[in-house]
């Protein structure tokens, strides 16, 4: 018959072979108090060994499911991806509409915009209008609003559209909303090219088509469109702050979301020569010792003199 000193010991024994999965053990039934302490020990010990066992197949049951759950999430996003990729981009601009491209600064905005430009030039003819690119490519500049409404039957691209658009300004905001409105009465398409901050509410609620690019999360504004959607997007790049996607690679949205592969176009690449802004100071310093040890040749003047000073100096 076990006493309660006994009883407590078995109990604390139990606690420390289960340790987490003591709530899973039931002493107060387990235990039975008629045996000797000894024989209660010896059967409660059992009884945990045969509790260990059937978790620890319940673990390998558990690791299996999530296992296979993983690869085959893993195959069907491969699939999906590869079956939702965009093989021809001028479906996406075949009507008039308000794209957004959306990316963290030197994540391959321009890159993109050179690519869409270059391939539906190829594709078909079209009249392009543009602000804020460095390169020419066959378009027309632009540096206004009062420009930008009266275009017609044209692709517009904005880069940096914001440095067009004073957004801090209330008054100039219902002129830009009358100004976007005008776009579908033109028959234009219209690309706003920014960072996740630049597109303000009532800029994502009038976007009919979104490229995003590498995105951090926190820079969105908080309750815009695009920041929902960016955020109900399923796929593995996103993170718990940041949408994770290579340069080469944006995530397209209209009514459901695909991926669009973009080639990088080094002829269109205005920061691939920018001086380094920290100069090495091994690389300058071989350069120094190279000029120091490199002898400018004599001249036959020269020779003649060293000649003579020779002369002179044997005789003496």
């Amino acid at each position: 018959m076990l006493t309660d000193k006994e009883y407590k010991k078995i109990e604390e024994f139990v606690k420390k072979k289960l340790g987490d999965n003591y709530d899973l053990f039931d002493t107060y039934a387990e235990i039975d108090r008629s045996l000797e302490y000894s024989e209660a020990l010896e059967d409660v010990g059992e009884k945990i060994r045969i509790l260990k066992q059937d978790l620890n197949e319940q673990a390998k049951e558990i690791k299996s499911k999530k296992e296979k759950f993983e690869k085959e999430s893993r195959e069907f996003y491969n699939e999906w991806s590869e079956n939702n990729k965009i093989s021809n981009i001028t479906t996406l601009f075949n009507e008039p509409k308000v794209v957004g491209i959306i990316a963290d600064s030197n994540s391959g905005k321009s890159n993109l915009i050179y690519y869409l430009i270059k391939t539906l030039q190829k594709k078909a003819k079209f009249n392009l209008f543009t602000y804020g690119l460095k390169k020419d490519v066959g378009d027309f500049k632009i540096y206004s609003i009062e420009e930008l409404e009266k275009i017609k039957n044209s692709l517009i691209i904005l880069d940096e559209f914001y440095n067009l658009f004073d957004l801090t300004d209330r008054k100039k905001v219902k002129t830009i909303e009358k100004t976007i409105r005008l776009i579908f009465h033109n028959n234009n398409i219209l690309v706003l090219c920014g960072v996740p901050e630049n597109f303000r509410k009532f800029i994502s609620n009038k976007l009919d088509l979104i490229l995003f690019g590498k995105c951090t999360l926190g820079d969105f504004v908080n309750g815009s469109r695009v920041k929902k959607i960016c955020l109900d997007y399923g796929g593995i790049e996103l993170g718990s702050s940041i949408l994770d996607l290579p340069k080469n690679k944006f995530i397209v949205f209209d009514t459901h979301y695909r991926k669009l592969d973009v080639p990088y176009l080094q002829e269109f690449d205005t920061k691939k020569d920018n001086s380094p802004i920290l100069k090495m100071w091994e690389n300058l310093s071989t350069k120094k010792s190279v000029k120091k040890n490199v002898q400018k040749p004599l001249s036959n003047e020269n020779k003649s003199l060293n000649i003579k000073n020779f002369t002179k100096n044997k005789d003496v």
